[in-house]
């Protein structure tokens, strides 16, 4: 997936245990110390930090099949929110 508002959000869910993905600026640079996180309407959450190259892997066991709201927030950049159907 390629979320771009103000940023991309590349992601990928590998056999519901992870959910992946590389975050970038519009101009396809890496955004760095990037904030992600995942959030179930239960309340539960997740986070990561993006990596130099702008990386990240949220731990998702045990929400294989649930609704889940994924954030993305980058100092001096618009939050992306995206809601994700069944994990």
């Amino acid at each position: 997936m390629v979320w771009a508002m103000g940023f991309a959000f590349l992601a990928s869910m590998a056999e519901a245990q992870t959910f992946s993905g590389i975050v970038q600026d519009d101009q396809g640079l890496a955004l760095p110390g990037a904030f992600i996180t995942a959030r179930l309407t239960s309340g539960s959450v997740a986070g990561a930090v993006s990596s130099p190259d702008g990386s990240y892997v949220l731990d998702l066991r045990g929400w294989a099949g649930k609704d889940v709201t994924i954030t993305c927030s980058y100092i001096g950049m618009q939050k992306e929110v995206r809601d994700v159907d069944a994990l």
